[in-house]
């Protein structure tokens, strides 16, 4: 049981990091300006159409996604600039690929239908659940008590590896571990917690991938 919620935790991070996370669009614009993106994927889209629809891109840290209004009748003025509030109300997409042939960014048109924009990452939802089930249900943890692997799991989801792997006894050894003195108190792993996710949250890696 341990084995397969371990393989499964390890699967869904790397989902997790995989799986587009939703952004301001604005953010699009930004990153296309600083060179970090790669590759923009938009709807195939009718001529002389109006409406809202989907944009996703690739670049140096998680694939994003976001949407976009159109409309054929409100193009930018020439020359417009990202932050030229000029382009107010202005049509999205044509912007996107204006500024997206001045940086030489590639742009693939496809159908994205329903998979864009609402991304479940369930996978992870589900091996994270099973942990916490283990937590809940399992034996008496030696490192930390139940509330202590709880908060720290809160501020970090990568805590349930971490409990999967350790807890009770090392995962692959068969000769129970001992228990120790003193464990990590629910209080204390509390604020571990906080001060964990606050440091957490100033890498921007992690709050590229994880935390968006």
């Amino acid at each position: 049981m341990r084995a397969l919620i371990v393989m499964a935790l390890i699967a869904g991070g790397v989902q997790l990091t995989q799986t587009p996370a939703h952004r301001p669009l604005d953010d699009l614009f930004q990153a296309i300006e600083a060179g970090e993106v790669s590759t923009i994927t938009m709807e195939q889209l009718p001529p002389n159409s109006q409406g809202q629809s989907t944009v996703e891109w690739d670049g140096l840290a998680r694939p994003a996604w976001s949407t976009y209004e159109y409309s054929s009748e409100n193009a930018a003025p020439e020359g417009w600039a990202v932050d030229d509030p000029s382009v107010s109300g202005a049509d999205e997409r044509a912007m996107i690929l204006d500024l997206a042939s001045r940086s030489g960014v590639q742009v693939l048109e496809r159908d994205l239908g329903a998979s864009s924009g609402g991304h479940l990452v369930w996978f992870s939802g589900l091996a994270w659940t099973a942990a916490l089930l283990l937590l809940i249900g399992g034996p008496r943890p030696r490192l930390a008590s139940k509330w202590a692997w709880f908060w720290l799991a809160v501020a970090t989801p990568i805590t349930w590896l971490v409990f999967a792997i350790l807890e009770p006894t090392l995962w692959g050894r068969r000769r129970p571990s001992p228990q120790r003195a003193r464990r990590l108190s629910g209080g204390w792993g509390f604020l571990l917690a906080l001060v964990i996710a606050g440091l957490l949250a100033s890498i921007p890696w992690y709050r590229d991938h994880f935390l968006r």
